[in-house]
């Protein structure tokens, strides 16, 4: 009795084929998402081993991948790990943003020279300043504790007979001082300190002294000085 071998149809051993395929994708399949969903690592803790153990798994996995979304899923972890080598690499220095200078295009022409400030009272011929209504005779100017100062002296346009006086400071509003009594221009004679000796047209002579603000008729007369109003800062230029 002959003994007969028994074999499997060709339709079962297709189906064991298809099963053990179908099997070995859905391991794979589990293994990346569990890698990829993963806490990631620290590198600057774990050190350099670490990302050179990542990446070399890294690149196994997706060359053993078929799948399109797989791989493109590893490929872009591969990528970020590669990112962080070149970093260590380079000593995680980056370049650094450069600030666009706001005064590259300003004018390099050197400022011009500052005149030099004449002290004392200096004699005019009837400057005319229409800005301040003022036919000017002469003028005063002295470095002070309150800064530099400077006082015009004459009359009005308007009025040639009322005499004025008109006094200057840096960073704050001119002021303006009538003479007590009309007599024409006013002119200065000398001047003591801060105190200017003025004469009239009339020749009548009157003082007037800049810290107190005030005209005296005996100069020899003490008086308080005036507390000057505060002056104001200009803001600093953008370019220097």
């Amino acid at each position: 009795m002959k003994e007969s071998k028994r074999t499997n149809p060709p339709s079962a051993r297709r189906s064991l084929i298809l099963a053990g395929g179908g099997l070995l994708v859905l391991v794979v399949l589990a293994m990346s998402v569990f890698f990829l969903s993963g806490s990631p690592f620290d590198a600057a803790a774990s050190g350099p081993a670490w990302l050179d153990q990542s990446i070399q798994e890294m690149e196994l996995r997706l060359q053993a991948a078929v799948n399109p979304t797989e791989r493109a899923l590893l490929d872009d972890k591969l990528q970020r790990l590669r990112q962080l080598e070149s970093n260590r690499l380079m000593g995680g220095v980056s370049t650094p943003t450069v600030v666009a200078d706001p005064c590259l295009l300003r004018p390099t022409t050197e400022p011009a020279a500052e005149t030099a400030r004449i002290q004392g009272a200096v004699q005019v011929d009837l400057d005319r300043y229409e800005d301040l209504g003022l036919l000017s005779t002469s003028r005063w100017e002295q470095d002070s504790p309150e800064g530099w100062l400077a006082v015009l002296v004459g009359a009005l346009i308007e009025d040639p007979e009322q005499g004025i006086v008109i006094l200057f400071r840096e960073n704050a509003p001119y002021e303006t001082y009538p003479a007590p009594a009309p007599g024409g221009a006013l002119r200065i004679l000398e001047a003591q300190s801060e105190r200017l000796t003025l004469e009239d047209e009339t020749g009548a002579l009157i003082y007037f002294d800049v810290p107190a603000r005030q005209f005296l008729s005996d100069p020899s007369q003490v008086v308080p000085s005036l507390v000057p109003q505060p002056t104001f800062t200009p803001a600093p230029p953008l370019c220097p």
